[in-house]
């Protein structure tokens, strides 16, 4: 059984993947993404000129990109899938989403790389989190699949023969720690003041790092 659900398209600042690597994806767009047995689909819009960029820039440029980009349809063969990676964690709005990393060999050997999210776009019925990633790993050969920062469990050790330990006293027993969250990783993500296109978080706070068609530049963060 397959699992849809819409996502947001990233296609800028990956850190170790060559530009023209990463398939031209519009971020403002969106689409979906389905993982079914034989393949991975994806459709969106592709990214427009620099030209097309200009001449849809303001506050209505995601409608007017959305009418007139190129609209995409992507098939991923299973056996074209290298690796894919995703990783839970909180957008800098406190949104609960996951973020995919496909990397695609096609058939002449050339590496393509689709990075999306998914929890920023809702829709009705849309699968849960927990459900996109079942379903994921439910259709996706184990052996390319991992999930970032997930530590591998220790190797067991047989223990060597000992006298057990004597219990701690009550008032000795210690509080166990509070869970850990997850912090939303640096990264590129859609600038949250809609002045760029993209806005670099640093982990702990939005920089002033901003990027418009692939071009970086500064605009501190209204206070």
């Amino acid at each position: 059984m397959g699992v849809a659900a819409t996502v947001r398209y990233g296609s800028r600042g990956i850190p170790g993947v060559p530009k023209d690597q990463v398939f031209p994806w519009d971020e403002d767009c969106g689409g979906t993404v389905r993982f079914d047995e034989d393949a991975i689909r994806l459709s969106g819009k592709r990214r427009m000129s620099v030209v097309g960029d200009v001449l849809t820039m303001g506050l209505a440029q995601p409608l007017l990109k959305r009418a007139f980009a190129k609209g995409v349809e992507v098939e991923i063969p299973m056996p074209q899938v290298e690796r894919l990676t995703f990783l839970r964690s909180r957008s800098p709005l406190g949104v609960d989403i996951v973020r995919f990393r496909l990397f695609q060999r096609l058939p002449d050997g050339t590496p393509s790389v689709h990075v999306f999210v998914v929890g920023l776009n809702g829709m009705k019925k849309a699968p849960t989190l927990d459900e996109v990633v079942a379903g994921m790993q439910a259709v996706v050969p184990a052996a390319v699949v991992s999930q970032e920062g997930a530590q591998a469990a220790p190797a067991a050790v047989a223990p060597a023969p000992a006298t057990p330990p004597q219990p701690a006293s009550p008032q000795r027993v210690p509080a166990p720690p509070a869970p850990a969250q997850v912090p939303t990783p640096p990264d590129w993500y859609p600038d949250p003041t809609g002045r760029h296109q993209l806005r670099y978080w640093g982990g702990a706070a939005w920089t002033d790092s901003v990027a418009d068609n692939g071009n970086q530049s500064t605009d501190p963060m209204p206070t």
